[in-house]
C-alpha cells in the first residue's frame, strides 16, 4: 500500500494512474479484511464476543450468506447453487455468528474453484441436526493439511504455492463460531478435485 501511494504521488500516465489505484484499493480492502478477522479472533478468545444459541429459521440466513457472496462469484462466472427441500428449518444458533461461518465457507469455495465452475451449498438432516455442506470443484486439500486447517494462521502448502490470498484465520474462525454453538464441521477433499464443507447444527425439536 505504501509502495502503490509513493508512485501515485511520483505521477504517471492516466492507464498507469489507474492501475496504481485498483492496486492500492485492493490492498487497503485486503489490509481490512485482515484487521476485521484479527479482532473478531481477538472477541472469540477474550469472551468479549456473545453468541447465544437460540431457535432461529436456517433458510434466510443461508439465503442472505449466498447472496453476500454472488457478486465476487459473478466476477469468474461461478454459480453457486443452494439444494434445499426445506422452506423453513429451525435449528439452534445464533444468526450473526451462522451467517459469518457461511459466509467465510462459500467465499473460500468460491476462491478456490476454477472460473465457469458450481459451488453447491446443500441441506440435509438427520434425527439430531441439520447438515449444510458447501462444495467446490476447486485446488483440493492435502491429506496432511486437513487435520491443522482449523489451526490459527495455517494455510495449505498447495494453496500458498497458488498464490490464492488470505489470511489463515477465516477457518479458525468458523470452528470458534460453531464450537460456541454447539455445532460441528468436517472436512472431506481430493486434490484436484474438490472439497466439501460439512456443518452440522443443533435441530429445535
Amino acid at each position: 500500500a505504501i509502495l502503490m501511494a509513493e508512485l501515485i504521488q511520483q505521477g504517471g500516465t492516466e492507464e498507469e494512474l489507474d492501475e496504481y489505484w485498483r492496486t492500492l484499493n485492493s490492498e487497503l480492502n485486503r489490509q481490512k479484511n485482515l484487521i476485521n478477522e484479527l479482532l473478531m479472533a481477538g472477541r472469540l478468545e477474550s469472551g468479549n464476543m456473545k453468541l447465544e444459541s437460540t431457535s432461529i429459521d436456517l433458510m434466510p440466513t443461508l439465503i442472505e450468506s449466498v447472496n453476500a457472496v454472488t457478486a465476487i462469484a459473478n466476477k469468474r462466472n461461478i454459480s453457486i447453487v443452494l439444494n434445499s427441500e426445506f422452506r423453513y428449518l429451525q435449528v439452534l444458533g445464533d444468526t450473526g455468528g451462522l451467517q459469518q461461518v457461511f459466509i467465510n465457507l462459500i467465499n473460500n469455495a468460491v476462491k478456490f474453484s476454477p472460473e465457469r465452475s458450481m459451488v453447491e451449498v446443500t441441506v440435509t438432516t438427520n434425527d439430531q441436526s441439520a447438515q449444510i455442506s458447501i462444495s467446490d470443484h476447486g485446488l483440493g486439500i492435502p491429506p496432511e493439511s486437513i487435520p491443522h486447517l482449523f489451526e490459527r494462521f495455517y494455510r495449505a502448502q498447495n494453496v500458498t504455492v497458488a498464490e490464492v490470498s488470505g489470511s489463515g484465520i477465516g477457518l479458525y474462525i468458523v470452528k470458534s463460531i460453531l464450537d460456541g454453538l454447539n455445532g460441528s464441521i468436517h472436512v472431506e477433499s481430493r486434490i484436484h478435485q474438490g472439497t466439501t464443507f460439512f456443518v452440522g447444527l443443533p435441530l429445535v425439536k
